[in-house]
């Protein structure tokens, strides 16, 4: 019937293993997902998009995780998440500047800085099998927190 919307499934796949096969399902509110498994079956989702459009990914499930006592600075470390890694360094030092500089591959990355101030962060993206460590400089004393979005 034109002009009706409703729900519609399509099963992409027909292997008797359910994870071999895709889902493509469309609603009536506008939003749309697509998830591993069988039509009638629960279902993995892959991905979905809401009724603005906007896509997400609900099986990345990253969250940002202190590994301040599991990293040292100038150490040369190898992202082996599967995916690209956001890291973090924040720094409140009782110093009047704070360096913080991030190289991956051995190129200093862009927000790699001079902080005219004893506190700051700055973020950077890592690809996935990459190598990359952060260096600072700045007086002691202070709290240093590094993060990485796993």
């Amino acid at each position: 019937m034109a002009g009706q919307v409703k729900v519609n499934q399509v099963q992409l796949g027909d292997s008797a293993t359910a994870t071999q096969n895709f889902v493509w399902q469309t609603n009536v509110d506008g939003t749309a997902k697509l998830a591993r498994g069988n039509v009638g079956a629960t279902m993995q989702d892959i991905l979905t998009v809401d009724a603005a459009g906007k896509v997400e990914f609900p099986q990345d499930n990253k969250t940002w995780t202190v590994v301040t006592g599991s990293r040292v600075f100038g150490t040369v470390y190898t992202n082996d998440t599967g995916h690209d890694l956001s890291i973090r360094v924040r720094c409140s030092l009782p110093s009047s500047s704070v360096t913080l500089q991030c190289s991956c591959q051995g190129v200093v990355l862009l927000g790699s800085t001079i902080l005219n101030t004893a506190a700051g962060a700055e973020t950077w993206l890592i690809p996935k099998g990459a190598t990359y460590n952060v260096n600072y400089s700045a007086g002691s004393g202070g709290t240093i927190i590094w993060q990485e979005l796993r």
